[in-house]
């Protein structure tokens, strides 16, 4: 069986939806239960990376800018 691929953002709301639907993540979202609970535990470091990474990404874009985009 193939796997498909969704982008992050997607597979969250499935989960999100089917979760307070009351329906099993296995069989509503194809999400195994394992990996929704590794996905709820972490969530926070998730967040925190990309924060940094927000960051970052702004630092890399003002000197980016100050060197007159070379």
């Amino acid at each position: 069986m193939a796997v498909t691929r969704y982008p992050e953002g997607s597979k969250r709301d499935a989960v999100g939806l089917v979760m307070s639907s009351g329906r099993s993540v296995n069989s509503e979202a194809k999400v195994s239960r394992s990996r929704f609970y590794r996905w709820r535990r972490t969530a926070t470091a998730r967040a925190a990376r990309q924060a940094v990474e927000v960051g970052l990404a702004a630092r890399i874009r003002k000197v980016h800018q100050d060197s007159d985009g070379t």
